[in-house]
């Protein structure tokens, strides 16, 4: 082990040492958490290996986690990566642990979006909640379950990353907690879009029968209502906080004059140079709209157009209000953020900027990629569509707004202007007036108002009005109208 540097190994691209008198090579490191661990593909002789390296404080307190948990996986009839030998050095504060690499793996969230039908992908869900069903049977838990957890292989499922794993249940030789297992359970279920919810019902099933549960002990109602607590969990952790600061999907930079966010894989440097001068920028764009609190320009930058929306400050007394409050931009940009997070047809937000003077905040834009479509109302009542192509349009706009209502989210503004119609699909539009509700009663409230001024949006023209109101009813999102 003297040539590893354990210090530098958070920061390095690979290393070379001698193990138990091979030589092991780092051919590509997959995930590293600095100061604290490495794992990645590796040469050990002639074999290839999956290699996990523990330094720093606490290095074996995590190597010896990760094996239990392994263990516990194997004793528990789970098919995991087997571990093939392991080494421990005090003295450098290193722990290496060398598992089976196996070929052609793919996650399983890699592997659910190249699966050919949706009967295939069931039938892969399927293996996988049967799997959870029998570690809590077993009284083990993957503690922070996610699908990146569960690796498929010609159709054979394993599951890996023995530290996440929580045996303590299964040393007292009893199933998990029934509390434990239906939060482990409705986590997984958690990170999948609303959109997908109908495969709950029939995967409970198969989760209900692995682990010896009836349908009165664990009933759907209990299911949903634990996935919709652990959704409105992890938006406050992965999409609200993350959204304003450096994080893997975006970027952050902040100065006395200025905050700015970008989109950290569309980020370029004529959308920097446009967050030093904004207003310079949006005076140069070609109007879309014009409002006493807000304006829309289409801006080219770098060859390329975006939306940009400029929300303005109409007088002194609105600065001093609006300083202290989080921008309509921001708001707007983290809903933005939120939707696409939950699969939610919305344009892409790719930059957040506020004018600023020190933490008090001026005016803000909002930019946005630029789909090509019409609203709403120029697609219903003026493109002269057939009514089936109407009625398919109409059907995915109830299928969005079915699944607002799954993860109680009010859009606050929804008109036939703020929705667009683009190659036969609906996206929603100006998301400043949105609102994600922990609370059902003022939930329903506000989504009720929703759709009754969207509803409203139409009363100029009685057939689309006619035509809403019949797609909605059907829906069950309105109560029919009695004669």
């Amino acid at each position: 082990m003297d040539r590893f540097n354990v210090s530098e190994a958070g920061a390095i691209d690979g290393f070379h040492f001698d193990f138990k008198g091979e030589s092991l090579v780092c051919e590509k490191i997959l995930r590293q958490l600095p100061g604290r661990r490495i794992a990645c593909r590796a040469q050990w002789g002639e074999r290839i290996v999956f290699a996990k390296l523990f330094f720093g404080k606490k290095f074996d307190y995590y190597g010896e986690q990760e094996k239990r948990g392994v263990a516990a996986l194997e004793q528990a009839g789970v098919r995991t990566s087997s571990l093939i030998d392991t080494y421990c050095d005090s003295e450098k504060k290193v722990m290496v642990l060398l598992f089976e690499w196996l070929e052609e793996a793919g996650t399983l969230e890699q592997r659910l979006s190249e699966a050919k039908s949706e009967k295939e992908r069931l039938t892969l869900l399927e293996t996988v909640v049967e799997i959870i069903g029998r570690m809590h049977k077993r009284g083990v838990e993957q503690v922070d379950i996610h699908l990146d957890n569960f690796l498929v292989v010609n159709g054979a499922v394993y599951t890996i990353d023995g530290a996440l794993v929580d045996d303590s249940a299964k040393k007292s030789d009893s199933p998990l907690s029934f509390d434990k297992s239906v939060h482990n359970l409705a986590l997984f279920f958690a990170q999948f879009p609303p959109a997908d919810d109908s495969r709950i019902k029939h995967l409970l099933g198969h989760y209900r029968q692995a682990c010896g549960l009836s349908e009165q002990e664990l009933s759907l109602h209990r299911m949903e209502e634990k996935i919709l607590e652990l959704r409105k969990w992890r938006e406050k952790k992965y999409v609200r906080k993350k959204s304003l600061r450096n994080c893997s999907d975006f970027v952050c930079k902040k100065s006395w004059k200025r905050f700015s966010v970008f989109d950290r894989e569309t980020l370029t440097p004529d959308l920097e140079t446009f967050c030093l001068n904004p207003d310079q920028f949006f005076s140069r764009g070609r109007v879309l709209k014009n409002g006493r609190s807000s304006g829309v320009r289409v801006v080219e930058l770098g060859g390329k157009n975006y939306v940009i929306k400029k929300y303005y400050l109409k007088n002194y007394l609105h600065f001093i209000f609006r300083s202290i409050l989080p921008s309509r931009a921001e708001v707007s940009w983290r809903n933005g953020v939120l939707l696409r997070y939950l699969h939610i047809a919305t344009p892409r937000p790719i930059v957040l900027v506020e004018n600023r003077f020190g933490p008090l905040r001026g005016t803000s834009f909002i930019v946005t990629e630029l789909i090509e479509g019409e609203h709403a109302w120029a697609y219903f009542v003026e493109g002269g569509h057939s009514e089936e192509n109407s009625r398919d349009v109409a059907n995915k706009l109830l299928n969005i707004l079915k699944n607002l209502e799954r993860v109680m989210i009010s859009h606050g503004d929804l008109k036939a202007t703020n929705v667009l119609i683009s190659q036969g699909e609906p996206l929603l539009i100006d998301l400043d007036a949105m609102i994600s509700w922990k609370n059902e009663e003022g939930f329903r409230k506000r989504f009720r108002k929703d759709i009754e001024h969207f509803l409203n949006s139409w009363s100029k023209n009685e057939r689309a009005v006619t035509f809403f109101m019949k797609c909605f009813s059907e829906a069950g999102l309105v109560q029919p109208k009695n004669d």
